[in-house]
């Protein structure tokens, strides 16, 4: 779990990714391409003192080199960015 997801709660899980968005796709060599772009995550958020559950979506941006080899595969994760600042408003 990335830390800034990770910190919302004591008890954080990931429930679904969504709106993905590429704004760039270059082949960077060979079998590898770059990705860049946007999307929305959605996170669990349990607090286990109160018993309380919660979702909440946030919006990400992402760079990644990825390979396909009968899936995709996540090279290498330069950029992993969640705007968590509306849960602290």
């Amino acid at each position: 779990m990335p830390s800034d997801l990770d910190e919302l709660s004591p008890y954080t899980v990931l429930d679904s990714v969504s709106n993905i968005e590429f704004n760039k796709c270059d082949v960077t060599s060979g079998d590898t391409i770059s990705l860049k772009g946007n999307g929305d995550v959605v996170v669990i958020l349990n607090d286990n003192d109160k018993d309380i559950r919660y979702s909440e979506s946030f919006p990400f941006a992402f760079d990644v080199n990825t390979v396909f080899d009968n899936k995709w595969i996540i090279n290498d994760v330069n950029k992993l960015q969640f705007n968590t600042s509306n849960f602290y408003n």
